[in-house]
């Protein structure tokens, strides 16, 4: 598991099947887990952490909102991470509502790990710009 145990995780129940290291948001309607998403008409957010361990509908999962992922996923390098449009996934550049959730840095192994924000449970979001 690629996990740190140095960081704090939360608990929620599934809403959706959830993959391990993928984005997630809780939605306040349902207190469910949810795959967070940047694009225009389709926007959950914030992101407040990532998967833990993947999940089905309706099971529980843990959520590491502190602390780092090694690897980093999506083969990211170096510099910020943004939600993605596409559910779940981060990427190097914003989507259409910005959301930092992180910094990949290089490790002294040769590879990369994500730096969680540690302002992503409280972050703001806001359009992209132009």
């Amino acid at each position: 598991m690629p996990w740190d145990r140095d960081g704090d995780e939360i608990y929620a129940v599934a809403g959706e099947a959830i993959t391990a290291d993928q984005c997630v948001t809780i939605d306040p309607a349902d207190d469910k887990a949810y795959k967070a998403c940047a694009a225009t008409g389709s926007e959950q957010l914030p992101c407040l952490g990532f998967a833990a361990t993947d999940a089905a509908l309706g099971q529980g999962l843990y959520i590491k909102i502190r602390g780092a992922i090694r690897p980093a996923p999506n083969s990211l390098t170096t510099g910020l991470a943004y939600v993605s449009n596409t559910a779940g996934a981060i990427s190097a550049s914003a989507g259409n509502t910005s959301q930092i959730v992180g910094r990949v840095v290089p490790t002294r192994g040769g590879g990369h790990e994500l730096q969680i924000n540690p302002a992503i449970a409280t972050a703001d979001t806001h359009p992209a710009a132009s």
